[in-house]
Parts: C-alpha cells; structure tokens; sequence
C-alpha cells in the first residue's frame, strides 16, 4: 500500500477570480475577512495564470457563497468572479517523500476521465477538486489504483 487513506468532502461552493495586475496580496486579504466573518476556507488555490492574470479559486460551505462573493467584490471591485457548482474534494494522504503518489493519483483520474478541476499538493496529502456527481467513482477507482480494495476470492 502507498498511501495511508483517502477522504472526501461533503459538497463544497467554490469561488473562482480573476485578478488583474501584480496584487499578490489578493487571496490573504480575501483569507483575512473570511476569518474575521468565520468562514472556514477548504481548499485555496492561487496562481499566474499563462494570460499573466492572478487566478483565484476558494472552497467553501455551499451556503456561504453568496456572502464570499460579497467579500471578494467588496475586497477587490474589480475582480471577475464565476463559481463552480457541486464539488467535492478528494485527498489521498501517502507516506511522506514519495514522488509516485502524485503521478498515480492524477494519472488514474486522468484515465478514467474524472476532470481535476484544481489540484494542491503538500508533505501529508495530495487534494483535487473534482464534479460531485463524479466523487463516488473517482473515490473507487483511486482505492483499486493505491491497492485499498481487496480483491475477494471467489473460490473460496
């Protein structure tokens, strides 16, 4: 076995902006009053994108979306803002310093046509967003992938 476990979220809203110019300070800002209004962030991503924009993307409880788009508009008028309906976040955590783990997980997704919608990795866990109506399979498939589905013999 290569890695210790998997979990899943329950369904998660998720906030994607855009970010125009070098305003690297964009996603703590949106942490900070997040923190301050008690909504718990499940997943972040910040990256510069291949346009030279900052892309933003924010996980949250599903019935807090709304008041997190305030946030961010408030925060950032300017900034463009869509949202990704019925997601969930799937994470394997591997034992520590093994490279094949992340190959794996996004491999078998990727053969298996489950679309990654977002991916972050760290020395404890590997953690992608993936459509909710695709969890339950994604979860399966990644379970045979890392050897936590016994095979049962039916010969006795």
């Amino acid at each position: 076995m290569l890695i210790n476990g998997i979990k899943t979220s329950p369904v998660v809203g998720c906030i994607k902006g855009i970010v125009q110019g070098n305003n690297f300070s964009a996603l703590s800002s949106f942490l900070k009053t997040f923190g301050e209004r008690n909504i718990n962030i499940l997943f972040a991503v910040q990256i510069r994108n291949s346009n030279d924009l900052i892309d933003i993307t924010l996980c949250i409880n599903p019935d807090r979306v709304e008041e997190g788009i305030a946030i961010i508009k408030k925060i950032s008028p300017n900034i463009r803002v869509t949202t990704l309906p019925s997601l969930n976040i799937i994470s394997v955590f591997p034992y520590r310093d093994n490279p094949e783990i992340s190959f794996i997980f996004l491999k078998t997704l990727e053969n298996e046509s489950i679309p990654v919608l977002a991916v972050s990795t760290s020395l404890s866990s590997i953690s992608c967003l993936v459509p909710h109506d695709q969890i339950k399979e994604a979860e399966d498939y990644l379970k045979k992938a890392f050897g936590l589905i016994r095979q049962r013999n039916i010969n006795g």
